[in-house]
């Protein structure tokens, strides 16, 4: 995460795969799941203060979409998506 981006912006990973979300801006950022998706991914804004990192495992297959709702909304703005294969 950078000020107001995640890069990249789509991954694609293999199920079991730990992700990590690092907030290397100087804003506070938050990870929240995009409707529909697991809440496996969310990452409060406490976690992720500038200068941090907050790991996730996703085990899994399917598109995870999410948001820094400081940020964005699901559909502009700081958003992304990481799609878990099989």
């Amino acid at each position: 995460m950078r000020d107001n981006t995640f890069e990249p912006e789509a991954l694609t990973v293999a199920a079991g795969t730990t992700i990590t979300f690092d907030n290397v801006g100087r804003n506070e950022h938050n990870v929240v799941p995009a409707e529909g998706t697991s809440d496996a991914i969310a990452v409060d804004v406490d976690d992720l203060a500038p200068g941090t990192a907050a790991e996730r495992r996703l085990t899994e297959p399917g598109e995870y979409r999410y948001y820094c709702s400081i940020h964005g909304t699901e559909t502009a703005g700081m958003v992304g998506t990481i799609t878990v294969t099989g």
